[in-house]
């Protein structure tokens, strides 16, 4: 679940309008998180001037949650819980707290799948340096995951062990998505679009007047579009083992690891996609979907989500790729 955050970098600016109908489309793009975040409004009454204004305010967000969520930044709110004592009640940004308090409860709805606990083995891989941890590293390190180790009550925390590191890089890119959606649908605006890395939520129609159209890529073709989903309304992610990855020895080592072992997930799933309401809920659900497997992510989104969840599971087999949806 390890993803870095950086500062904001703005990049890219673009601005279009249909010439049949009197609808402006606005898009930009900048850097935040460790990776493009994508921000397009489309509304006949915005101006060059409003959307300007939208973009600073969320370059301004932007750089508020590096400091809340940020793991890897030593001024962060996050960076400042490994140094809690333990058995010890700390009161705790709130919305660091929301956080984890839905963190939590999606540890114990996955049957420990999700599991934000596990900092300190997702810091021992670096795959821009090539670097795998040993499994004595994994061992010596894993005593100290489990969300049964953290305790909530009234925006205080309290770790039952110290060094527990918690990374909320399977949860805190849809946690922000919602709160930008949320800005923008504040400011009177309902046809829109947040994409942080390619999570997504899209609310209301594209220039088009129709509904926002998004493409689940083939794996190993990037270029290559396995699947387009119509969205309005609904917040779409994936969780894929091609995008940080390396091989050692015949075997696949990428950044979607087991909080039971600490090691890299290896079964047929080479990534899920959710849709649902909420950002939020789709990270952390197609996160434990790619750690749970096939047959038990069926179960659980059966018992938990039926008719509110869709789900599109791409699997490796011998004839190449196979789909696997309760839409299908």
């Amino acid at each position: 679940m390890k993803k870095n955050y950086l500062l904001i970098i703005v990049f890219l600016f673009y601005l279009s309008c249909n010439p049949y109908k009197s609808i402006n489309s606005f898009q930009r793009t900048f850097f935040a998180f460790h990776t493009a975040v994508t921000i397009t409004i489309v509304d006949k009454n915005l101006n060059s001037e409003k959307f300007n204004d939208i973009i600073e305010d969320l370059t301004i967000e932007a750089e508020r949650y590096d400091l809340i969520f940020n793991t890897y930044n030593k001024k962060s709110e996050i960076y400042h819980l490994k140094k809690f004592k333990k058995n010890k009640f700390y009161q705790i940004n709130r919305e660091l707290y929301e956080v984890i308090k839905k963190s939590k409860k999606y540890y114990y709805l996955t049957d420990r799948a999700f599991d934000v606990t596990i900092g300190k083995i997702t810091m021992l891989y670096d795959f821009e340096k090539k670097k795998i941890p040993s499994e004595k590293e994994i061992q010596d390190n894993l005593e100290f995951v489990g969300m049964d180790k953290v305790i909530l009550s009234n925006g205080k925390i309290k770790l039952l062990k110290e060094n527990i590191t918690i990374d909320l890089g399977g949860i805190a890119k849809g946690y922000i998505i919602d709160k930008f959606s949320e800005f923008i649908k504040n400011k009177k605006y309902k046809n829109y679009m947040v994409n942080i890395g390619g999570d997504i939520y899209a609310s209301g129609k594209n220039m088009n007047e129709k509904k926002w159209v998004i493409g689940v890529r083939n794996p190993e073709e990037k270029e290559t579009i396995v699947k387009k989903i119509e969205v309005s309304g609904q917040a779409i992610v994936t969780s894929g083992d091609y995008e940080r990855y390396l091989r050692r020895q015949k075997k696949k080592y990428h950044h979607i690891l087991n909080p039971a072992t600490g090691m890299p997930v290896w079964n047929n799933i080479v990534s899920v996609t959710v849709i649902s309401e909420k950002t939020v809920d789709a990270d952390c659900i197609a996160t434990a979907m790619f750690v749970m497997g096939v047959e038990k992510s069926k179960i659980f989104i059966e018992k938990n989500f039926k008719n509110k969840v869709e789900y599109y599971i791409i699997t490796k087999t011998k004839q190449g790729f196979e789909i696997i949806s309760n839409k299908m």
